[in-house]
């Protein structure tokens, strides 16, 4: 959760000039007290979180040495922060959001390792047909900084589909195997990737378990309910192997699993990672999106599905026989 919060604070941070891209276009003075908001949330988050910040700029300070000093990026008095739940026009719920200290921040360009974050003080569910409207008050005679998001479902799996028989990786005639899924509600686009699971065994009876990061997809771009088929191929997957593992002749392994992973982000984070990319340079670009009014960030979903799947034993026997992966010793 931190290292998400990191990058994005640092552009809302130092920013001088916005563009807000949704239906109309706000161009903004450089901050000098405004509120950022960022939130992030997920459909299987029980409690879900808000950073809430001010920027404060001291002409007799760089940005970083501000950013270090607690209470030039934090409020030091109570503030309101409630949530409604909307379905359709009606009101079905609202949430008052309370802070408490997180001390596991990381070093970095913020001040760490205590920051106040916002929370529900009991499980609040997070619903996809609902729209959720963020309202904060950071004085009585401030103007209410508020943001609106629906809610990024889960997918629908079909191949592979897990705790089923249909959740064997079975390459066809032709070498091919697809990945076959429906995007969640609300997704606006996918990341999509594959960890591969291996034991290795070593001569002295030591055994090591290896994870393998394999990038199939990045920035799919979707629609709710939307039928995605991506071919893998059984040489893309030998070689992917070949390409991580080190032949040794003294190192057998042992093919475990494959998970995939698609992470489906909705349509105003979307157009915050794609208008927004971050610079190395304290000097930031002077354009950027923000889905928050009276404010600054982005309030928005995202979630994280894992399909786990295994290798059909023709399939695993191949790892043992094919020239590519030959070499890497796997055990049948």
């Amino acid at each position: 959760m931190n290292r998400r919060f990191r990058w994005v604070f640092l552009v809302l941070f130092l920013a001088g000039l916005l563009v807000r891209c949704d239906n109309d276009v706000e161009v903004l003075a450089p901050p000098a007290n405004r509120t950022l908001i960022y939130a992030l949330w997920s459909v299987h988050d029980s409690f879900p979180l808000i950073r809430i910040e001010r920027s404060f700029m001291n002409p007799g300070q760089s940005a970083e040495d501000v950013a270090k000093i607690r209470d030039s990026i934090y409020y030091n008095h109570p503030i309101s922060v409630h949530v409604e739940a909307w379905k359709d026009s009606t009101l079905e719920q609202t949430v008052s959001f309370v802070p408490f200290t997180d001390s596991t921040k990381d070093s970095g360009i913020f001040h760490y390792p205590d920051q106040p974050l916002y929370r529900p003080e009991h499980p609040f569910t997070l619903q996809t047909d609902r729209t959720y409207r963020l309202s904060v008050k950071v004085r009585e005679d401030a103007p209410t900084v508020s943001a609106t998001t629906p809610i990024v479902g889960p997918i629908s799996p079909v191949t592979p589909r897990p705790l089923s028989p249909f959740n064997l990786i079975m390459f066809n005639s032709k070498g091919k195997f697809l990945l076959t899924w429906y995007s969640g509600r609300n997704a606006a686009y996918y990341d999509v990737w594959t960890l591969l699971y291996i034991t290795e065994y070593y001569p002295n009876g030591d055994s090591q378990y290896v994870q393998l990061r394999w990038p199939l997809l990045r920035r799919l771009r979707t629609q709710s309910n939307t039928r995605h088929a991506y071919p893998i191929t059984s040489e893309s997957f030998y070689r992917q192997l070949a390409l991580h593992l080190k032949e040794d002749s003294l190192i057998n392994r042992r093919f475990n699993k494959i998970t995939f992973y698609f992470r489906g982000v909705e349509k105003q984070a979307y157009y915050y990672t794609l208008l927004n990319q971050p610079s190395a340079s304290v000097n930031q670009p002077d354009t950027f999106y923000t889905n928050v009014a009276n404010g600054i960030g982005l309030f928005s979903s995202a979630t994280l599905d894992s399909i786990p799947a295994f290798l059909d034993p023709k399939m695993q026997d191949s790892l043992r026989f094919n020239p590519i992966t030959d070499p890497l010793n796997f055990l049948p």
